[in-house]
């Protein structure tokens, strides 16, 4: 906002009261102001960009919401929320996804929040070719818009068993320890990832 138009809502909410384009007197109001901003208010105060008195009239109470990458649990209801937006834009009807994409989409880190997420899905449902979008609904035209995990290159010659137990360590580790989101990457529950975790320590100790 401009330091005009911020002068005038500060008016506003101190004074009760608001004057219609081109009317000759106020009329009161009784409002209730809910604000939302991606800056931070403070900071823009102390650089002179956002008025104090406006600052601490808006802030009675304020709500941080984290960006959607602390919040990954939050990645299927919204994708599936804006499938029900989108999913008829299409020549198909969309109506999910495929489960290996949403363990996809929740793994990745989404820097544009919550509104990269919606522009990913609308794509998706545009360039489907079936009910459920799938990866390659997803192209890579720009990487950040289809988010892969990368697989440890391993011998060929390893077993299967030892291949499952590095690409799990290897997720384990890519995840910084966090057993969570290494489950959700792998799309396995917790436990079968703890279960795996404790055989893998009984061998070693066994060696």
């Amino acid at each position: 906002m401009s330091q005009a138009a911020q002068l005038k809502l500060l008016r506003v909410l101190e004074e009760h009261e608001v004057r219609r384009v081109g009317a000759s007197r106020s009329e009161t109001v009784d409002t209730r102001v809910i604000a939302a901003t991606n800056r931070d208010l403070s900071a823009e105060v102390a650089d002179g960009n956002f008025r104090a008195d406006l600052y601490h009239r808006l802030s009675l109470l304020t709500i941080e919401i984290p960006p959607l990458r602390s919040r990954r649990e939050d990645v299927p209801p919204l994708v599936q929320h804006f499938i029900e937006l989108f999913g008829h834009e299409g020549e198909v009807r969309v109506r999910g996804v495929e489960a290996a994409v949403m363990r996809q989409l929740a793994g990745y880190d989404w820097p544009g929040n919550v509104r990269q997420l919606r522009n990913v899905i609308r794509r998706g449902c545009i360039l489907a070719s079936g009910p459920v979008i799938s990866q390659i609904d997803l192209p890579d035209a720009e990487p950040s818009s289809a988010p892969t995990l990368p697989f440890p290159r391993l011998p060929e010659e390893l077993p299967l068993r030892e291949v499952e137990k590095q690409v799990i360590l290897q997720r384990l580790k890519l995840f910084d320890g966090n057993r969570t989101r290494t489950a959700e990457a792998l799309g396995v529950t917790t436990r079968t990832l703890r279960n795996k975790l404790a055989e893998y320590r009984a061998d070693r100790d066994a060696a």
